[in-house]
């Protein structure tokens, strides 16, 4: 995803976790809020906030400042499927 498209309150998928900076793991199998998501079979992130090209993920709607810091490029914007009448 490239950052012009990134708008906070929308939801997305993580595949990578490449963002840098003191206190930041990389790679997605660190990732604690992504882990929590999927636990609670959120297939989902919420952008809640972004310093300047990383974003602050969460898998909390509310504007929360407990996330982690993910770059545009380590995310893809989240499309539901839709179901299908029986």
């Amino acid at each position: 995803m490239k950052d012009k498209d990134v708008a906070v309150g929308m939801k997305v998928v993580p595949h990578a976790k490449t963002a840098k900076g003191k206190g930041i793991l990389q790679g997605l199998e660190n990732s604690k809020r992504w882990a929590l998501a999927k636990k609670f079979h959120q297939p989902f992130m919420y952008v809640n906030t972004n310093l300047g090209d990383v974003y602050l993920l969460s898998d909390q709607s509310t504007l929360v400042r407990d996330g982690e810091w993910f770059r545009a490029v380590d995310f893809e914007l989240y499309l539901p499927m839709k179901r299908t009448k029986k």
